[in-house]
């Protein structure tokens, strides 16, 4: 009863701002594990408990035909996905593929990774939730529990009855000793382990969280690891997720670098971006410097979503052919028709799950329907891409 109970909490926004309201009463700081970080993985086993009560109610979040969609090559049933980052490790796969049209599960990396510095119990955070603008502040730089163990937890989800959610894995090639040499190197044994499991990949360059990103994303290091993925992954698909802007408006500098990659990416013939990561803020902004462990930051949630809005458009505008998937922000079925009509054709969450539990995959869907009118989303889309 206790799961029922649960699942039926996450779907009513009500009942959910309450259920989290306790878990942040009930559940504190540990010495390795910020608040948040802590909420998230007990919320991770509430979610594995609920398995049989998700899967038995999988047509709840199983859309009409009129919001049918393709990734590539892929037909997909439902246009909300799960963003990277909110399963790490691959541990509730199987769940969550019963919600959701495509999971992009990770950011994996080779060896298992502790992620950025921080000490929760000393007010040195390294992740802030912010429940009354909705947003989360976060510096982790890729926790993640290594190669091994997510080419386990993938093999365990192929053995076992699952939903029809296509599986992206988002990767990250950085190691201990950032270069872009052992990056490559690492990337390549990534997907030679995990290819067997996966129908596509992300390639995770943007996250502001780990500096030397910065030092990977150009043009050179884009056609590399897109040979990588497309010579020993065959068949796959391969999306790259793109940084946020970080002002509104974007300068003139900042916003045609952002279209100069996404050329680039358009002419080597990537299936999609994910349009954007967290923005990238000095924490001194938002009043947590003296109270959070590193200086920069990843701010996601509501404050990102006129980023998304802004960057999906202008990359539309001038590549119309070039399939988006919008992630950030997005917190209820308006937000999701706005980066439609701007552009985008699938859609990704994180923090619209993380404070409005899962209600928000039918709310989406149902406003899609509704503005819709009749028509079919694939059908709205060769319309919309008509006029460009």
């Amino acid at each position: 009863m206790f799961p029922t109970s649960i699942f039926k909490a996450s779907l009513n926004k009500s009942l959910f701002k309450i259920m989290r309201k306790y878990l942040y009463f009930r559940y504190n700081s540990t010495e390795l594990l910020s608040q948040g970080e802590v909420v998230h993985d007990v919320s991770k086993k509430y979610i594995t408990e609920m398995e049989n009560d998700i899967k038995k109610n999988s047509n709840y979040f199983n859309p009409s035909p009129n919001l049918n969609t393709t990734l590539g090559k892929f037909e997909i049933n439902n246009p909300v996905g799960l963003a990277a980052g909110f399963d790490k490790d691959c541990e509730i796969v199987t769940p969550m593929s019963y919600m959701f049209g495509f999971l992009t599960v990770g950011t994996a990396l080779l060896n298992p990774n502790k992620g950025n510095y921080q000490d929760p119990l000393n007010n040195k955070p390294r992740l802030v939730v912010d429940s009354k603008k909705n947003s989360i502040i976060n510096s982790q730089g890729y926790p993640q529990k290594g190669l091994d163990y997510t080419v386990e937890k993938l093999k365990q989800y192929h053995k076992r009855p699952h939903g029809k959610a296509k599986i992206i894995l988002s990767f990250s090639g950085i190691t201990e000793e950032k270069t872009q040499d052992r990056t490559l190197d690492s990337i390549k044994q990534i997907i030679l382990l995990t290819r067997d499991y996966v129908d596509a990949y992300e390639e995770n360059r943007s996250s502001p969280n780990t500096p030397f990103n910065k030092n990977l994303f150009h043009k050179d290091i884009h056609v590399k690891i897109y040979d990588i993925v497309k010579t020993h992954a065959p068949g796959k698909l391969f999306i790259s997720k793109f940084p946020s802007y970080g002002n509104l408006p974007p300068s003139t500098v900042e916003n045609q670098l952002l279209l100069k990659s996404a050329k680039i990416f358009h002419d080597m013939g990537i299936d999609g971006l994910v349009i954007n990561n967290s923005r990238m803020i000095d924490v001194n902004s938002v009043g947590l410097m003296g109270q959070f462990a590193n200086d920069i930051a990843g701010e996601s949630g509501n404050p990102l979503f006129p980023y998304t809005l802004k960057q999906v458009s202008d990359i539309h505008s001038a590549i119309p052919d070039l399939k988006i998937i919008a992630c950030g922000g997005i917190s209820n079925g308006m937000h999701a028709w706005k980066l439609l009509n701007e552009g985008a054709s699938l859609f990704e969450l994180y923090s619209g799950l993380t404070f409005h539990g899962f209600g928000i995959i039918h709310e989406i869907h149902n406003t899609m329907k509704n503005c819709l009118a009749g028509q079919t989303l694939a059908n709205y889309i060769e319309k919309r891409d008509k006029k460009f």
